[in-house]
């Protein structure tokens, strides 16, 4: 990845649920070298062959990295939930993804916190 190249992290949201895209904001200001894709369609990890993904997940204490079974598992309580886990999977099976990283955020995370997390599962 060159100089100019910003890693990707797709941050999933809405305008419904815009907590993971107010963290995102405030990330942006401790990691200019990353940006910050907010966004609530999961098809814009298409054409992405290195995809981080964060999103707010129900019933966790703390940030978490969470694992591909994790998503295929988890209870489908909206059309939101349905589309990235279908997504994810699409993609992956048609080996349009090499890498994925799905990071989980609590609904109440600390700014700082979150920080934190990023800066070490990220090196």
């Amino acid at each position: 990845m060159n100089a100019k190249t910003k890693r990707k992290i797709f941050v999933f949201g809405s305008s419904n649920d815009p907590h993971a895209w107010f963290i995102a904001d405030k990330l942006a200001e401790d990691f200019p070298s990353m940006e910050f894709v907010k966004t609530e369609d999961p098809f814009v990890i298409h054409g992405e062959k290195d995809v981080v993904i964060v999103d707010v997940v129900k019933g966790i204490k703390e940030p978490c990295t969470l694992s591909e079974d994790d998503i295929k598992k988890r209870r489908i309580s909206t059309l939101h939930d349905l589309d990235l886990g279908f997504v994810i999977n699409l993609l992956k099976t048609m080996k349009e993804i090499k890498n994925l990283k799905i990071l989980g955020i609590p609904f109440d995370a600390d700014v700082e916190e979150v920080k934190k997390f990023l800066a070490k599962v990220l090196r």
